[in-house]
């Protein structure tokens, strides 16, 4: 007779998993995210703004005003610029998240940290990101964005952690996952 085989003994720190679910408001705030860190689009709309304003500003009329005139003009231009592209880019980002279907996105998601990698688990798809590939761990007040590579991220959502600690447990452990794998 032998005996019945002993399960392996699976170390709890080494295997971890977190259930959560995407809406289109999170979606949307990551776009927004990802618009804002945009260092070189910034650049471009400061740099399109303060050419407006010298513009403007060799005209005549404005060239003979005060230099605290012209300090508040350059200031105030470039905020109503900044307000109304803002504004512009806003609505057509909203409309892009409300119009598109985000299959695989807009779903229940399942994380599982494993010894091989993240794998992913969805009604669509099941993905296996190794940690070799891991960038970087972003986190915000409302989310962690789990960077697989350098432009693929897994938008996590920090409601669905049940406490802050449970949070910190599972961010330690990608984290140390992807210190040795580098």
């Amino acid at each position: 007779m032998t005996p019945p085989p002993i399960p392996p003994i699976i170390n709890a720190s080494q295997r971890m998993s977190l259930k959560y679910s995407l809406t289109r408001w999170d979606i949307l705030r990551w776009h927004i995210y990802v618009l804002l860190s945009n260092r070189i689009l910034m650049a471009l709309f400061l740099v399109t703004s303060l050419f407006l304003v010298w513009s403007d500003l060799r005209r005549p009329e404005l060239a003979a005003r005060t230099v605290g005139f012209k300090i508040f003009y350059v200031i105030f231009f470039t905020l109503i610029m900044f307000c109304i592209i803002g504004s512009i880019t806003m609505v057509m980002l909203a409309c892009v998240v409300m119009f598109k279907k985000f299959r695989g996105s807009l779903c229940d998601h399942e994380l599982e940290i494993k010894d091989e990698g993240l794998v992913e688990r969805t009604d669509v798809n099941e993905t296996l990101h190794r940690w070799s590939g891991f960038h970087k761990i972003v986190r915000t007040g409302r989310y962690l964005y789990i960077y697989v590579t350098d432009n693929n991220v897994r938008i996590v959502p920090r409601r669905y952690f049940s406490s802050e600690q449970q949070e910190r447990a599972f961010r330690e452990t990608l984290e140390s996952h992807m210190r040795s794998a580098k």
